[in-house]
């Protein structure tokens, strides 16, 4: 197999409030030891394995403009 170089493809960035979330949640939403952390123009989510329904983790920036966000009831609305 050849060695490739790595592509950037994109920056999560986590304050310690969202780490400390992390932590607490970290057994309910992992699978087999790992969590996925699902990153949007909205900020980081956590996605539960087993309801496909999602947390909102947080976000550590300030975006550029304002975005709106209308959550659904089950979370999972993107439109």
């Amino acid at each position: 197999m050849p060695q490739t170089r790595p592509e950037h493809i994109v920056d999560a960035e986590f304050t310690r409030d969202m780490v400390e979330t992390l932590s607490i949640w970290f057994e309910h939403y992992a699978t087999g030891g790992v969590v996925t952390v699902e990153v949007t123009t909205h900020g980081l989510w956590l996605r539960n394995p087993y309801t496909k329904a999602r947390q909102f983790l947080g976000r550590a920036d300030v975006p550029d403009e304002p975005v709106a966000y209308r959550p659904a009831i089950d979370g999972l609305d993107d439109g």
